[in-house]
């Protein structure tokens, strides 16, 4: 796998320039065990036409994989390079769920394609296998995204075990978009923030029994509808929920064509980088090869085929 190795200093170009350039102690994300214990993990990963690449996607899968494994000594290598299992935290084994846009796109079929389970990814081998080829087969051969996500329940029906809720799909401004999110927040406190309104168009799935996730995506949604623009209603709603010092985050939010995400989350890194002449970005909670860049603290990133930006919303 070739990675752009200049993906760090062109974010140190761009934060210089912004002059949003964060704190040395913003900018690391330190590896708070607790805090770590009970999340869940995602990546989202963006390419141009002809920029998919079947061993990177198989490797970011793996990497999810890995984090629903029970026990160190069961530890299962499916694929790609083997991973530490020396320490294991909690494992994400709440379900799993891959979502993405068919590329080319086939007429007829606007929306994007989810796969989801309630099982462990570990404990469903066959479908988790079935996904990754769907997406090999579907998605690589054009221009698009694809999320992934695997599960540690925090909200929702029974405590929250439901089938894997991620990503969650909507349309807005005439497109569809995907969201996955890892982190914790209180859901009735997002609600309000959301008017009637805008939810009678845009339903909860889960509802009265409701996911932190699913709300924090309706809200990011309203904001933007608000305010005309993706980057500024996503500004808005990630400065307004990273107020509550216990609300805490990692989000991927797409459209196809750009991949939005952003960090708040002491304990856990967002990772980054660029392949080859940054015609493809992928991003990760988990990644065990190298020393790729990773997300300043309170900052929304934006990715698309040859390009990236930042911005904080401190």
């Amino acid at each position: 796998m070739k990675i752009h190795r200049h993906a760090s200093l062109l974010l140190l170009g761009l934060l210089l320039v912004g002059g949003v350039l964060a704190s040395s102690q913003d900018a690391v994300s330190p590896a708070s065990r607790e805090m770590a214990d009970h999340q869940c993990h995602l990546f989202g990963y963006l390419f141009g036409e002809g920029a998919g690449d079947e061993q990177i996607l198989s490797i970011l899968c793996q990497y999810l994989y890995d984090k629903t494994v029970p026990d160190p000594g069961e530890f299962r290598c499916m694929s790609s390079p083997a991973s530490d299992a020396s320490w294991r935290e909690t494992p994400s084994r709440d379900g799993w769920g891959f979502g993405y846009f068919l590329a080319p796109p086939h007429p007829g079929i606007e929306r994007p394609i989810l796969i989801k389970s309630g099982a462990a990814a570990s404990e469903d081998d066959l479908r988790w296998n079935s996904a990754q080829d769907e997406i090999g087969g579907f998605a690589l051969q054009g221009a698009t995204t694809v999320l992934g996500h695997v599960r540690l329940s925090s909200y929702g029906p029974d405590g929250g075990a439901l089938p894997d809720p991620h990503p969650f799909a909507d349309s807005l401004f005439g497109r569809w978009w995907l969201f996955a999110h890892n982190g914790h927040m209180v859901p009735d406190t997002l609600l309000p923030w959301i008017p009637e309104t805008f939810l009678e168009q845009h339903p909860l799935d889960y509802d009265p029994i409701h996911v932190d996730s699913e709300v924090f995506f309706r809200y990011c949604l309203y904001e933007i509808e608000s305010l005309g623009s993706v980057k500024e209603g996503l500004l808005c709603a990630c400065h307004r929920v990273k107020e509550y010092d216990d609300f805490v985050f990692n989000i991927c939010f797409t459209d196809g064509d750009t991949l939005w995400t952003a960090h708040s989350h002491g304990g856990r890194p967002f990772y980054f980088d660029a392949v080859e002449d940054s015609s493809a970005w992928w991003t990760s909670t988990v990644w065990e090869e190298g020393d790729p860049p990773f997300m300043y603290q309170h900052h929304l990133y934006w990715f698309t085929a040859g390009s990236m930006g930042v911005a904080s919303y401190e």
